[in-house]
């Protein structure tokens, strides 16, 4: 019986052993996700950069390939008030979509419950 009573004893020593354990490397895993939570804060002033250089990049001619002949003229002309009416219908149907869902709150709350209806 006494070793019964022993090995039982050295059981829940190590299962206390075991919890402490477990709790320490929780708490390890929670100090590492806070972490990198603020990493991924800091990094979210770099977002509005990332949507706009591409259409800057676009426009100033970065990225471009030469052409191998240079338009001239009204050419040149056309080309880049085609390129900015694309971009205008681009970010304008963009722009609307953001617009619709943010003027109506009740979709919001029909898309919540799954009670969309169009």
């Amino acid at each position: 019986m006494n070793s019964l009573a022993a090995r039982k004893q050295a059981l829940v020593v190590e299962s206390e052993l075991y919890r402490q354990s477990l709790a320490r490397e929780f708490a390890i895993l929670n100090r590492a996700s806070v972490q990198l939570r603020r990493g991924v804060k800091f990094l979210r002033w770099l977002r509005p950069i990332l949507l706009v250089a591409p259409i800057v990049g676009s426009i100033i001619g970065f990225g471009s390939r030469p052409q191998k002949t240079p338009s001239r003229g009204w050419g040149k002309w056309w080309g880049l008030a085609l390129g900015g009416w694309r971009l205008y219908r681009r970010a304008l149907s963009f722009l609307n979509h953001f617009a619709a869902k943010r003027n109506s709150p009740a979709r919001s709350v029909r898309t919540r419950f799954r009670e969309l209806t169009l």
